[in-house]
């Protein structure tokens, strides 16, 4: 490969890794919850799933949504 395409392809970072799949994989509920609160506004809003009414606020988006989905498929979601 050209080396001016490998280098455009590349993607770097300096931020670190987001810990939720980790967290998720390995039924961490708690730290998931807790990684969440530091991004997610408590006003969030979420229709989970997609064409059902909209759901208010931080527990709707993070705890209802972890139980349902983990009530659905387990880790493999």
């Amino acid at each position: 490969m050209d080396r001016r395409i490998e280098k455009a392809y590349r993607v770097e970072s300096s931020q670190p890794r987001s810990p939720r799949a980790e967290l998720w994989n390995t039924g961490r509920r708690d730290e998931w919850i807790e990684f969440w609160r530091t991004i997610v506004p408590a006003g969030v809003r979420t229709f989970d799933p997609v064409g059902t009414e909209e759901k208010a606020g931080f527990d709707a988006a993070t705890v209802h949504a972890w139980a349902g989905a983990r009530a659905c498929c387990g880790s493999r979601c």
